[in-house]
């Protein structure tokens, strides 16, 4: 079965599944903007990612990876709520 497409992007990395191949999240870029995605729910921006740290699912509802924001570097832990 095929989806409904999605957002368009300038650029896509790193695309990743849950342990139950349940979701797939992936790094997003558009403009100066980067932002995780999981199920194509766009999340926070950020400046940039840490390519080497990866975008980790802890579990098959809860990731984690960093995220540059200025001059900072964040890990950005995101739970999905099932609704």
């Amino acid at each position: 079965m095929i989806g409904p497409e999605g957002k368009e992007y300038d650029h896509i990395m790193r695309v990743v599944f849950s342990p139950d191949s349940g979701r797939v999240a992936y790094w997003a870029r558009r403009g100066d903007n980067w932002l995780v995605v999981v199920d194509g729910v766009e999340g926070t921006g950020y400046d940039n990612f840490v390519f080497d740290s990866g975008l980790v699912f802890d579990s098959p509802t809860s990731l984690h990876t960093l995220a540059i924001r200025g001059d900072e570097i964040r890990r950005v832990e995101i739970t999905i709520v099932e609704e």
